[in-house]
Order: C-alpha cells, then structure tokens, then sequence
C-alpha cells in the first residue's frame, strides 16, 4: 500500500491474509474462516484486490457450492472483517480480482456455471451491490480466469481459459472500463490457461491443485505481458499483435 506494507493472501484451508510492514515485521494476520468451499479433497482459492489508499483488503472466493454464489470478504487496515457479500447466483466462480482506483470498484473476472454464463463483475466498496457482465455472447460459455487493469488508461485486459468454447477460449479481451463490455479487441493468446491449474506444471488429472498461482498477465503503460509457468509473452496492449515470446521453463 501507500505506506510500504506488504500483504499476502494464501495458506490452505482456511486461507489467510497476512500484512507486513516495510521492515518486515508481521502486523497481523486475518484467518477466513469457512471461505474457499472446501470441496473435492481441497478448498478454492480465488484472490484478493488491495486499495492502496485505504489499506483495504477484498478476498474474493474461487467457487462456493454452499450458497447463492462467490463470496467476497472485506478486511480493513487493522486486520479486521467489516463487509461480508453474501454472493450472486450469476457468479458463481471468482478467479481473479483488482481494485480499480479511478472507479472505486472492486474489478472481477471468473464465469461460473450459470445459463447464459457471466465472465465478469463490478463490485462496490461497500459490497452492496454487484453489476454482473458477460463480456462474450450469452450463447457461450468460457471462464476469465486472468486479469490486469491499466494503470495509464480506463482498460483492463482478461484472459479465458483453454477448454469450454471453441470461439471464445485462448483468447485475450480488451475491455474498458467501468462498463467491462463490449471488449475492442480479442486476440489468440495461445497459453494453456485454466482457473484452478496451472497445466504446465501441475496436470489437469492430478488433483492437487485448486489456484492457477503460476499464471499471470500484467500491464504497464507499454506493454501487456501474459505467463503461463512456461511461456512468457508480451504484446501491443493498443492492438493485441503478439511482439516477442520466451520459453522461460527448459521443460
């Protein structure tokens, strides 16, 4: 944040979300009980978004099968939960989450299993109210499972994942901001992108995995860079080209 703290969301289950100061010394450490539905021999995480400004903190659930939908957990500076969002039945998957500083929005892309499917969602800071947004027709269905907001201009960029639609998986989405959708521009991104692996290294079959944490799209204010624990790859954010990849991983 703005004053040099450092947060950290992860562990296993229940998944907690620890704050450091910029000497290093733990602050204190916020333990979500009951969040991240256990399920399937482990519990889904999704992620959390920071406001700089105010220190707050928002968990957002991967899946939860025991409600209306997703969650969202608010954590204020000192480590205490002082919002809860109960979920929407729209959206019942979270896989990535930001806070947009010029909106005051908390900026969410994940899918769910709902008819017709919705890739995305503007949460507000009170976490009262939900806009739900389907960024590709209500015909497909196909989860976001990365996200990156511009720090230079009123965009974001999502990513879907590799297996649900033939016509809307693989694909990298330019989307403005605050209404998401229509994006400008969809382009191939060509990763293996799931929301609950990282397939390169932890298979689809193995079961052992329930976050896509080596998975990752950034932004600057030149280039957009998309990681999928193998390739690195960075691209015009203005057009979509492809301008250069990389084999990071030498398996």
């Amino acid at each position: 944040d703005q004053y040099g703290n450092v947060y950290a969301y992860g562990s296993y289950n229940d998944y907690q979300l620890v704050k450091i100061n910029s000497s290093g010394a733990f602050q204190w450490i916020y333990t979500a009980v009951g969040f991240g539905y256990y399920t399937l021999g482990s519990s889904i995480y999704g992620d959390f978004a920071l406001d700089e400004l105010t220190s707050t903190s928002y968990l957002v659930e991967g899946w939860d099968g025991t409600g209306p939908g997703a969650r969202i957990f608010k954590i204020n500076a000192l480590g205490i939960q002082t919002a809860i969002f109960s979920g929407n039945s729209n959206m019942n998957e979270m896989w990535r989450a930001e806070y947009s500083r010029c909106h005051e929005k908390i900026v969410i892309a994940g899918g769910g299993t709902t008819t017709p499917s919705y890739n995305a969602a503007l949460v507000d800071t009170n976490l009262t109210n939900m806009s739900i947004v389907q960024v590709v027709p209500p015909s497909e269905h196909t989860d976001m499972c990365l996200l990156s907001i511009d720090p230079s201009s009123n965009y974001c960029y999502m990513a879907s994942v590799f297996f649900n639609s033939p016509t809307y998986d693989k694909k990298i989405f330019k989307c403005p901001l605050p209404s998401i959708a229509p994006y400008t521009y969809a382009v191939n991104h060509g990763h293996l992108f799931c929301e609950i692996n990282s397939v390169n290294y932890i298979p689809l079959s193995s079961g052992f995995s329930s976050a896509n944490g080596l998975n990752g799209m950034a932004v600057n204010s030149s280039w957009l860079y998309t990681y999928d624990s193998d390739s690195l790859k960075r691209w015009d954010k203005n057009t979509g080209a492809l301008v250069a990849a990389i084999d990071v991983s030498p398996t």
